[in-house]
């Protein structure tokens, strides 16, 4: 029935079923960003934002400056002193009072506060220029230890998980997870902390000085400032979700180009490049309509933003207008709107409502960020169940290589569904040469993964040496042991390096037989306790493989659907004539036949 999950019942009678078990959601609010932070990283995020905010102080002087001027400008053009004080151009010699001047001394005067206004005006610039520079500094500063930090932890958590997380999570690009995702972070908590900071600053200053001129005009003008909040918080809500698709989506198409490009010389070899390019371009669906529907609520956002924006300015001169015809018949002193308060309520509610209007683009810096540190912390907090650095377990000397699988069962994680070993017990003493041999999926190469503790068995239990191979520190343990698999895979370097890690790229110019030569040597070089073939001879010609089998396989063990059928010597399990030998006569009449 469409809906339900596929169930299935193991070796001891307990059903399990198929379906994917969703994780739990990890949540990240803003402040968890700095998850993983430093105090001294937190504390200079919180400089630069403070900075910021100071900067913004800078951006509200100005305005009042301006508003100062312009109050002078009428009042110098009546030729008449008022009771108004200029505050920031009276500190560099503006705003003298003429006692009952003529004109031409109040024109005087107004050059005067003219040259006061350049002045006052610059040393604003520099000090904002100098709060910026600080709080932008501190931001980067912090996020980059913070970034090169996350990106460490990443790959020792990337490196520590088991095998079945990676069969698990084929659709998920480790490389872009590291590079593009943590600088999407790294955007969130750097130089865009001081510039919400800065407009988040000038918004709340802004409000404060216009109501102290006119509480009537600021706060008709301000009815627009909840409308504007509402959208920005709605809007940013759904960017995060948008860019969080977005992240896991374009992570999955990497996946796609990077499975080609490792495979390139088989997509060659079959014509494969249309079809891989296909693949990639499905692959970008997800990623694209996701990208769309986030552009489409940034558009929304900034769009309405600047409606409500120039909605205020048409409120401010309309009503403004009214209170002030209102104050005329007033005296001076009694006025509570004048042309420089109502230029100051201008440009102050419209920096309020116009800076609300630019967080946009820095919500959206930060709603990408929460999208991907979403992916990042997922992986970083993800405990492994074989963690290979982690630092525990029992350390023998050495090892002698006896080993006892008992009763084994085994499915592996990725197909559930698909039953490997089913109770299969062996026993290994050590110094003998062992061969298992069987059909394609007996689970030959699996016994030797549960070995390396690759994975652990549903069930039973491997011992080597009389210690369960669980309680063995799994470093020490692997240090003991040689591998060579049916695909020997070499790293960038030199073959001396690829034989002593032991890192081509991948051996690009070396030949099947050249690559498993090296990994065979590389193997043998750390004289291991043990010794795990995987058909390591698959590539190499007659001679050397007849030059490297020198002192024969002296026990057979011949595997069939997850358990051990027959065991004994080559001559032996011949002449039982069973499983074994008709594997034999099998491989002799398709050599025969290869021949005629």
């Amino acid at each position: 029935m469409k809906g339900q999950s596929k169930r299935f019942v193991s070796h001891k009678g307990k059903a399990y079923d198929m379906s994917v078990k969703k994780e739990k959601e990890i949540s990240v609010g803003f402040l968890d960003l700095w998850r993983y932070a430093t105090w001294p990283e937190r504390f200079a995020s919180f400089l630069s934002a403070v900075f910021g905010f100071l900067c913004s102080s800078g951006l509200i002087a100005a305005i009042y400056a301006y508003s100062e001027i312009t109050a002078l400008f009428v009042e110098r053009d009546k030729a008449v002193d008022s009771p108004f004080q200029p505050a920031i151009i009276g500190l560099f010699g503006g705003g003298r009072k003429l006692n009952n001047s003529n004109r031409s001394g109040h024109m005087d005067a107004l050059v005067d506060d003219s040259v006061a206004f350049a002045w006052a005006s610059v040393a604003i610039m520099v000090v904002q220029l100098t709060l910026a520079a600080i709080g932008v500094t501190l931001a980067n500063w912090s996020a980059a230890r913070m970034i090169a930090r996350i990106r460490w932890k990443l790959l020792r958590s990337v490196l520590s998980q088991e095998t079945a997380f990676f069969d698990m999570n084929n659709s998920m690009n480790f490389a872009t997870t590291i590079t593009e995702d943590t600088e999407k972070l790294r955007a969130g908590v750097g130089q865009h902390v001081a510039m919400i900071s800065y407009l988040g600053g000038s918004v709340v200053t802004a409000a404060t000085v216009a109501i102290l001129h006119g509480w009537q005009l600021t706060l008709a003008a301000l009815s627009v400032v909840p409308v504007a909040v509402l959208v920005a918080a709605s809007v940013a809500m759904y960017q995060t979700r948008c860019a969080s698709e977005e992240v896991v989506s374009y992570g999955v198409a990497g996946r796609v180009v990077e499975q080609a490009l490792a495979a390139i010389r088989t997509v060659r070899a079959y014509a494969g490049e249309h079809t891989e390019v296909k693949r990639y371009e499905e692959s970008l669906h997800d990623a694209s309509l996701a990208s769309r529907r986030r552009c489409v609520w940034v558009g929304i956002g900034s769009g309405v933003g600047w409606l409500l924006t120039y909605g205020l300015n048409a409120i401010v001169f309309a009503y403004g207008t009214a209170l002030l015809v209102d104050d005329m018949p007033l005296p001076a002193e009694e006025r509570t709107y004048n042309p420089g308060s109502m230029v100051m309520i201008l440009f102050t509610t419209f920096m309020a409502a116009q800076n609300i209007a630019m967080c946009n683009p820095h919500l959206e810096i930060f709603s990408t960020a929460r999208g991907a540190a979403k992916s990042l912390y997922k992986l970083l907090e993800r405990k492994s169940k074989e963690n290979t650095l982690h630092d525990s377990g029992i350390k023998p000397d050495s090892f002698k290589g006896n080993i006892h699988f008992e009763n084994l069962y085994f499915n592996y994680p990725s197909r559930p569904d698909v039953k490997i070993l089913r109770g299969l017990s062996l026993k290994i003493n050590a110094g003998e040469t062992v061969a298992l041999v069987g059909g394609s999926g007996c689970g030959k190469s699996t016994l030797l993964q549960l070995l390396q503790r690759a994975y652990r068995p549903d069930s039973g239990c491997i011992t080597v040496d009389g210690h369960q191979l669980n309680s063995l520190h799994l470093n020490h343990f692997r240090t003991r042991i040689g591998v060579v698999g049916q695909e020997p895979v070499l790293f960038s370097g030199t073959i001396r390096e690829n034989i002593t890690f032991g890192i081509s790229d991948r051996g690009a110019s070396l030949s099947g037989g050249q690559k498993q030569r090296i990994a065979i040597a590389r193997a043998l070089l750390r004289k291991p306790a043990l010794l795990l073939l995987d058909e390591p001879t698959s590539a190499l010609d007659p001679a050397s493989e007849r030059q490297l089998a020198k002192g024969g396989l002296h026990l057979w063990y011949r595997t069939e659907q997850g358990s051990v059928l027959e065991q004994g010597t080559h001559i032996e399990l011949l002449e039982k004539k069973g499983a074994y030998w008709r594997l034999v006569q099998d491989d002799m009449t398709h050599k025969n036949t290869s021949q005629e």
